[in-house]
């Protein structure tokens, strides 16, 4: 991967780019690389910090998030479940126990983390983990990657919300959705519309369970070893709670209908439900995720 190195760092170019609690626990930073974006709309810079004896991430978010013409993924985010991410990522540690515990993977240990001001930045200094990007889904992969959602979906709770802030009844998630699909709507130049069906059944809809969803599931979250075994999560941003039936839209996105076979037996022990998915409340469930991009 391509990166802006800047080494030989003078201290004034590393306090543009490191807050000062991160220096103060670095020490002397040996060189920085900042990792380019891999979307058009990507909101964040993240850093690759080498010290003497271990390698760093640095990953920082602007204070004004939702604010950015082309954070829609965040104020979707921020609408529906209420996770504000600038301004909470101060308290991410325990999104990062929760993870580190029933996700199945290795997970970036948390070193500090700060929220922003409103002013500044918010943070989040994570210690860099090893592993290889995955550039196509072997059937190994596709089966780790059901054992690691099963493993996390174990955990149930009859709201939703984010997964450390504020909790909302279950029985308003559908209405909550159409009023985050007209907000984007209203930001955006093209969204997708609903046709009544859809609308409808959004309305009517009452899920009686919430598991734990990466709302931006795509396999460039993750790393894999060299003898191709998933190994690690590596982003925990926009994990919330949320009915179980958005699992199967991105299922239904991620992996080819020819390889669903690899993912079934491992996570639902039977054939994916594909007349949900192009069921109305399926197929408006999956214009929700069009129009946030979290397909990238």
């Amino acid at each position: 991967m391509d990166m802006t190195k800047v080494s030989s760092l003078t201290d004034n170019q590393a306090a543009g780019i490191l807050p000062m609690a991160v220096q103060n626990y670095l020490g002397e930073v040996k060189s920085i690389e900042k990792l380019p974006n891999l979307f058009e709309d990507s909101t964040h810079a993240i850093w690759r910090l080498q010290t003497q004896d271990h390698c760093y991430a640095l990953k920082k978010c602007p204070a004004h998030l939702h604010e950015i013409k082309t954070a829609v993924f965040w104020r979707g985010v921020r609408h529906l479940w209420g996770l504000d991410l600038p301004n909470q990522l101060g308290d991410f540690a325990e999104v990062y126990a929760f993870l580190s515990t029933y996700s199945g993977l290795q997970v970036p240990p948390l070193i500090m983390a700060q929220s922003s001001d409103g002013i500044h930045e918010g943070w989040l200094l994570n210690r860099w983990m090893p592993g290889l990007e995955i550039k196509a889904a072997s059937p190994k992969l596709i089966a780790q990657l059901a054992n690691h959602l099963a493993s996390l979906h174990s955990q149930t709770q009859p709201y939703f919300g984010s997964l450390m802030g504020e909790q909302f009844p279950l029985s308003t998630f559908g209405n909550k959705v159409l009023e985050t699909l007209e907000l984007i709507a209203s930001t955006q130049s093209s969204s997708l519309k609903l046709t009544n069906d859809e609308v409808k059944s959004l309305q009517n809809w009452c899920p009686q369970v919430s598991v734990p969803v990466m709302l931006d599931l795509r396999w460039d979250q993750f790393l894999q070893s060299q003898q191709g075994d998933l190994t690690t999560l590596v982003d925990c941003d926009a994990f919330v709670w949320a009915p179980r039936e958005l699992v199967l839209i991105q299922v239904y996105k991620l992996i080819l209908a020819e390889d669903m076979k690899y993912f079934n037996p491992v996570y639902f022990q039977e054939t994916l439900e594909t007349d949900f998915i192009e069921a109305p409340l399926g197929t408006a469930l999956l214009k929700l995720f069009e129009s946030m991009n979290c397909f990238g």
